[in-house]
């Protein structure tokens, strides 16, 4: 301790207690929130930010519980609260994930993991994914990567715009990318990377682990989020369920898994005979029951719960999709349903 402050040896933080603050091996702990000191450092180094302001600020922050009051303008500021949101984690190392939307309207999915934030897709606007994650208290400018599943303006409309406007890597398949902007002017990206469809790669913590999906799609792929102790998979537009979808889904501990349409309802709703056709098809979207059979095929394994979305509006009701999924797979195993237009509740893994 110097002076009331914390000691700074080098890069390194001396163990230490201020206020609520509780520094010990290399982790924070503030009104029982806590923070990585890795990634802080990294940081710190990166950008040349200034130490010693950091940690007056979350010295600030535990004094007073919340950092919502202690802006004044000045850029350090505005880093220091983005530093130690950023760096928030779950108290017990859990998963958690957000739906802020799921549906032909729009898609945007949020994962968080030792610290490390995803967004899967750009399909609502920028100021509804902020709002709908502020909601959560989350700031969307945490956020480490937005990743794309296909080229569908459902899925990739406004990925040019949270980008700019949010400053979010884009992670997206080369011919993903190049049929959206055959569609759509995106701008120019700063931070732009291309995987290949089946494709494993890391971002911080989590590996990512992609499969290619038959939707018919420019190179349509479904996630699985690992970070060595849960998996999860975001998985929707799928065409219809292949062998390796159903391999994946067994190896998950929980999923958002698309439940698109009834067959019934289908049938006699006003779309187009083709568009009917597209839905029920190969390269479409699965059915309720065809999800619930997916799901009831992993659950014996280490399948926790599962998220049905991406429901039509047309052809589809949630009231639908839980008596078929409860029909299918009883009422003790956990369902949760993504709705069209407002943001989730947040599960935990």
């Amino acid at each position: 301790m110097v002076n009331g402050s914390m000691a700074i040896q080098g890069d390194r933080v001396q163990g230490a207690v201020v206020g609520n603050i509780v520094w010990k091996n290399e982790s924070i702990v503030i009104q029982k929130r806590h923070f990585t000191l890795c990634d802080i450092r990294w940081q710190l180094a990166a950008e040349s930010l200034d130490k010693c302001f950091l940690l007056r600020y979350i010295d600030m922050v535990a004094k007073v519980g919340n950092d919502s009051n202690l802006y004044d303008g000045s850029k350090q500021s505005m880093e220091a609260h983005a530093m130690i949101t950023k760096n928030s984690i779950q108290p017990d190392g859990s998963m958690r994930v957000i739906s802020l939307q799921s549906g032909s309207n729009g898609n945007c999915i949020y994962v968080e993991s030792g610290g490390t934030r995803l967004l899967f897709d750009a399909g609502i606007s920028g100021n509804q994914a902020k709002e709908r994650l502020a909601k959560h208290d989350i700031d969307i400018h945490t956020v480490d990567a937005l990743l794309i599943s296909h080229d569908h303006f459902d899925h990739a409309g406004n990925m040019g715009v949270y980008h700019r406007k949010f400053h979010l890597p884009v992670w997206v398949t080369e011919p993903t990318y190049n049929a959206v902007i055959r569609k759509k002017l995106l701008g120019r990206f700063e931070k732009l990377n291309h995987f290949t469809s089946g494709e494993t790669f890391r971002i911080r913590n989590l590996t990512i682990e992609t499969i290619r999906t038959p939707h018919d799609a420019a190179d349509g792929v479904v996630f699985i989020v690992d970070d060595g102790r849960v998996r999860f998979g975001v998985m929707t537009d799928l065409g219809h369920i292949f062998h390796e979808l159903g391999e994946s889904v067994k190896s998950l501990d929980a999923v958002l898994l698309e439940s698109n349409y009834d067959p019934e309802e289908l049938k006699h709703c006003d779309y187009s005979d083709e568009l009917k056709a597209r839905i029920k098809g190969k390269s479409g979207h699965i059915s309720n029951l065809e999800a619930a059979r997916l799901i009831d095929s992993a659950r014996q394994h280490r399948l926790q719960w599962a998220c049905l979305g991406h429901i039509s509006q047309e052809s589809n009701h949630p009231d639908l999709v839980r008596e078929t999924h409860d029909r299918v797979l009883g009422d003790s195993f956990p369902i949760h349903i993504a709705s069209r237009y407002e943001v989730s509740e947040a599960f935990v893994i």
